[in-house]
Formats: structure tokens, C-alpha cells, sequence
């Protein structure tokens, strides 16, 4: 046995070079199986919600809207990242463009990138004030702005009740509104809309004043609808080009020649929305009962559903279409007039349709010896004006002519209070998209109203002392992460041995 130890090497030049080698050929197939799976994923996916909640998908009236686009829409939201429904907004419009290749998505947010936020700007011709936190549509040359503060369903029972102080968000709005943005910028013309003018109407151009409708024209601009005015005295006819007839809150009565040109335009599948003040005689109340409404000629009351004594906080709805998005919210009414269904209004299939919107509780009262003095309403008792305990109709839809498969038809939107849509109410309850909604329906825009209501919001809360706080963070950032790092290193230290 030789004196000299032989030590033989572990592994020789060979093996060496031959472990390199299987190393390189072994990533260079993890490289080829990661991109490969990319490729594929990339071209032939599909997608599973796995959500508790099953509304998070979008709905299919969405899907049939986006399978109607022929351009491409951009979508650019116009947001601070640290806003709270800035993540909300921004997954629901992925869904979009990842259901559709003509959606295109931009994400600005004007904190960090001031540049790029006064380019949207320029090009938006946006006003100083305008809100920031929004998403905009573009497509064909047209422009819709869907506003943060549109984007939540508000509870506020427990501020109108005075048990706190608290309001709920209940709500996300963002596929309703996205979807009408959508729609709006992408199939058909600009529709137009008239304010008539020269009976003390609400000044759809005062923004200054509580009963301007400057917030509610505004409204019509930003849901693709052209607003004009006209004086049917001065003009002695109502255009061609007129799609919808507004009649906002006339204070005195109309001449016979406008009366007969009004009466003519229904005749003739006109659209309007009628708003009443109460204490007035306009003359447009034959031409109502002649279409099957009653517009009383008195004060409606709800002990029940009450803010302030005057004004109504209405949630009893029916199941028609222009209310059924409104989902239970508050529709706030001040004085209002009852405006029903005549009960003498024939009910055969060719006469018009009129379907009661939104009542009382079954405490309303309806006042009919009232008056108004420095700023009080004061009413006597009248066996035969007086309604009471009651379910009080307040607005109705009316439609007449409509034959399935054939456009054209009537249609009214008769509403017992013209304050609804002032530039102070029309942010109260959910006047706004009540509004939104009539209009759509006015114009027979069904795929805008109806069938998308807001998704509820599910939250939860869990209240931590400063002491809890501090412990939540030194296990989340301090003993999980410590623990793992001193496993690699017990790991690393047993592996050198």
C-alpha cells in the first residue's frame, strides 16, 4: 500500500462540462415553456369570475352594445391613483377593453402628471372648475364625461333621519353610466332638445341662480343631447329637428296659438317632458286630461316621507323602466302637485298608456285650500279638494301609438314638481339619474335606461386601537418577513456544513 493517499476528484472535467451543459439546455426549455405559455395565453384565453359576487361581470346588455362598435372608443380616466374608487374604475374598464378590441384605455393622473393633464384638458375644452376625478369617451367626434361624483348610490337615511351623521356609499354606478358613455359616443346623431320659453320657465342658461337649470342643460350636453330655446310666440312653430319638448315649471298660462301648436306636436309622436309649479294655471291641463293625466290643482304632503315639512323623500316606485335603475333610492320633491292617471282615461289598447312613476307612502295628502306666505305653506281643511292617507301619484309616463316592430310613438314625462331638476335639487337623492333616465326613455334610447342598475357595495370594517395598529404592522412587515429571511439563512448556514 503506497504511503502517498490517493484522492480521487468528486466529479471529473467531463462530468463537469456535461452539467453545464444539461444546466443551459434546462433554462433555455423553462424559457421556451414561459414563452410559449405567454403566446398561448396571450391568443386563446378565456376568463372565469370566481367572485362571491356574480355581478361583478358585466352584464350582457354591456355586451351586446360593445359588439355593436364598428370605431374605436377611447377611454381616458382622468384620475388621482390614491382616490378611493380609482382601482374600481380602472378594473371595470379593463373589462371593457378586454371584451371588445375597439375599446382603447389611457390612465392620466393630473397629480403626477400635470402635462399630460393639460393636454386632455386643451383638447377637451373643459372648463377651470371641472371636476378632475373623471373618465372620458371619445369616438366619432363625440364626447362624454362621466363624472366621479355620478359613479356612487348614496344612503342617506341616516342623515334625513337625524340618527347620525353618516352617509353610506350603497353603490357603484360605473357599468350604467360607462356603458351609456359608450353608446352615446358611438351609434347615431345628436339628438335636439327645445326649452320653451316666455311663461317664467326655469332659465336653462342661470347657473347663479337655485332655480336655474343651468346643472340640468349641462346634463343634456354631457348625455349627447343638443339644448336650445324657443319662444313658440316668436317662432310660431315648433322645429323640425325637435326630438324632445321641454316645458320647465311655466309660471303663467299659455296663448292659444302655442296651445294648438303643443297639441299638434303630440299628435304628431312628440316627445316632452312637462314640469308643474304648483299655484299655477298654465293651460296646458286640457291637453294633459285630453292624454289621460290628471295634474291636481293642489300641495302634496308625506308625514311619512318628509324633510323639512314641505318636501317629500319618495322611494315608493313602480316597475317602469325610467324608475327601475333608481333602484329604492331617495327622489327628493319639493311642494309638489299630484299629477296621477285620470280615472275617466280609457283603458283600450290604442289610448294612450299612463303609468303612475312614483307615489307617497300610503300617509300622503294631497291639500287643496292652501296658500303661501313668507315662505309657509298654510292650508285649511277641504271635504272636497283633500286627499289624505293616501298614496299619492307624483309623476307619470305616458306613451301612445306604439306598434311592435314599427318605430314612433307618444311619449310624456309629466312630473308634479319643475324644482326636481334646479340647479340645487337636481344634486339631491337620485334627481340626477332620474333625469338621466327620462330623458333616455324620452328618446327612445332603451339601451341606455333599464337592464344595468349599480352594483352594491360590500364592505368590511374592522376597528383597531393604536396598540392593535402597531402589532398588525410588526407582523405584517417585521416578523413574516423576518421569519422567512431567517429560514434561507438557517437553510443557507445547514446546506455549507
Amino acid at each position: 500500500m503506497d504511503d502517498e493517499t490517493h484522492i480521487q476528484e468528486s466529479f471529473s472535467a467531463g462530468k463537469r462540462w456535461s452539467l453545464r451543459v444539461k444546466l443551459i439546455v434546462d433554462l433555455a426549455c423553462v424559457v421556451a415553456v414561459a414563452a410559449m405559455m405567454n403566446y398561448l395565453g396571450a391568443r386563446y384565453f378565456s376568463r372565469t369570475h370566481l367572485s362571491q359576487n356574480t355581478r361583478q361581470e358585466l352584464s350582457s346588455q354591456t355586451g351586446l352594445v360593445l359588439q355593436a362598435l364598428t370605431n374605436n372608443v377611447q377611454i381616458t380616466i382622468f384620475y388621482d391613483r390614491d382616490q378611493p374608487l380609482f382601482s374600481e374604475v380602472s378594473e371595470l374598464v379593463n373589462e371593457y377593453r378586454l371584451l371588445s378590441p375597439k375599446i382603447r384605455v389611457e390612465t392620466i393622473d393630473y397629480r403626477t402628471n400635470p402635462t399630460g393633464a393639460e393636454i386632455i384638458k386643451t383638447r377637451l375644452n373643459l372648463a377651470p372648475g371641472m371636476v378632475n376625478d373623471m373618465i372620458v369617451f371619445e369616438s366619432n367626434g363625440q364626447t362624454k364625461i362621466v363624472q366621479a361624483s355620478q359613479l356612487s348610490d348614496l344612503d342617506m337615511s341616516g342623515l334625513l333621519s337625524g340618527k347620525s351623521n353618516e352617509i353610506k356609499r350603497v353603490g357603484f354606478k360605473g357599468e350604467m353610466l360607462f356603458t351609456a358613455a359608450i353608446a352615446n359616443v358611438s351609434f347615431g346623431a345628436t339628438p335636439k332638445a327645445y326649452f320653451l320659453e316666455g311663461h317664467g320657465e326655469h332659465d336653462p342658461e342661470r347657473a347663479v341662480l337655485v332655480s336655474g337649470y343651468a346643472k340640468f342643460s349641462e346634463l343634456l350636453k354631457l348625455n349627447n343631447v343638443d339644448a336650445a330655446r324657443l319662444n313658440l310666440l316668436a317662432d310660431k312653430r315648433i322645429p323640425d329637428d325637435c326630438e324632445l319638448l321641454i316645458v320647465a315649471g311655466p309660471r303663467n298660462r299659455f296663448e292659444a296659438s302655442e296651445l294648438a301648436l303643443i297639441d299638434s306636436y303630440l299628435s304628431q309622436n312628440g316627445r316632452v317632458m312637462a314640469l308643474f309649479k304648483f299655484q299655477t294655471s298654465t293651460g296646458l291641463e286640457p291637453i294633459m286630461r285630453k292624454w289621460g293625466v290628471d295634474i291636481g290643482d293642489n300641495v302634496v304632503f308625506d308625514p311619512n316621507m318628509t324633510r323639512g315639512g314641505a318636501d317629500i323623500i319618495a322611494t315608493n316606485y313602480a316597475s317602469h323602466e325610467i324608475v327601475r335603475p333608481l333602484n329604492r333610492q331617495a327622489l327628493h320633491f319639493s311642494l309638489p302637485r299630484s299629477v296621477g292617471r285620470l280615472k275617466s282615461a280609457s283603458r283600450a289598447p290604442d289610448a294612450p298608456q299612463v303609468e303612475e312613476l312614483v307615489k307617497t307612502s300610503s300617509g300622503g295628502q294631497a291639500r287643496g285650500n292652501f296658500s303661501l306666505e313668507a315662505g309657509r305653506i298654510e292650508y285649511k281643511p277641504d271635504a272636497f279638494k283633500d286627499r289624505l292617507d293616501v298614496e299619492i301619484p307624483l309623476a307619470v309616463a305616458v306613451e301612445s301609438g306604439k306598434i311592435e316592430g314599427v318605430g314612433g310613438s307618444t311619449r310624456m314625462l309629466v312630473v308634479g314638481d319643475s324644482s326636481i331638476f334646479d340647479n340645487t335639487m337636481i344634486e339631491s337623492g337620485v334627481n340626477r339619474d332620474f333625469a338621466v333616465s327620462s330623458v333616455n326613455w324620452l328618446l327612445d334610447r332603451s339601451y341606455l335606461v333599464g337592464g344595468i342598475g349599480p352594483r352594491p357595495v360590500e364592505k368590511h370594517k374592522w376597528n383597531l386601537t393604536d396598540g392593535q395598529l402597531r402589532a398588525a404592522n410588526l407582523i405584517l412587515l417585521g416578523i413574516i418577513p423576518g421569519s422567512i429571511l431567517g429560514l434561507g439563512i438557517l437553510v443557507w448556514h445547514r446546506r455549507r456544513r
